[in-house]
């Protein structure tokens, strides 16, 4: 599965997300947003877009893959919401074919259970999947996570 399969992107625009850390405050966004159970066997992606890194913009887009992937219960529930640092609602969104010539870098996948699966964990999104309600499963574990920690993603794995 890649951007070239069926897929839906959500632009932020990356001045109003607070430049620094907003890739992390556009994941948020997201994830608070979608029912990671609609998006069972998904790809996500992200990254700026082909206009930004061609000084036409200054946006970021995470994207949403697959052949299962319902595009229309991700437009229809970002249609309206009023978040700082969503793009306006005109170009808060892109689509396939479109979508498969942005170079976006793949995050992870939505597994069966609705849980988030990375290739091996990380803090960033340990937290973000904690902060947000997410379930989380990364296949490999290459650091020493502390018990407290070891024990919240246990959790975070059962869900």
């Amino acid at each position: 599965m890649s951007l070239q399969s069926k897929g839906i992107g959500i632009v932020f625009d990356i001045d109003a997300l607070g430049g620094g850390a907003y890739g992390s405050v556009a994941w948020r966004c997201v994830m608070r947003h979608l029912d990671p159970k609609r998006l069972a066997g998904g790809m996500l992606f992200h990254g700026d877009t082909n206009a930004t890194l061609h000084g036409r913009a200054n946006d970021h887009c995470i994207a949403i893959c697959g052949d299962r992937v319902d595009a229309d219960y991700v437009r229809s529930t970002f249609a309206d919401v009023e978040e700082p640092g969503l793009c306006p609602p005109e170009r808060r969104f892109i689509e396939s074919p479109q979508l498969g010539r942005e170079p976006l870098m793949r995050a992870g996948e939505v597994d069966e259970a609705g849980c988030f699966v990375e290739d091996e964990w990380s803090r960033m999104f340990h937290d973000r999947c904690k902060d947000t309600g997410w379930g989380y499963r990364p296949r490999r574990i290459t650091v020493s996570l502390t018990p407290e920690l070891r024990a919240e993603l246990d959790r975070m794995m059962r869900l």
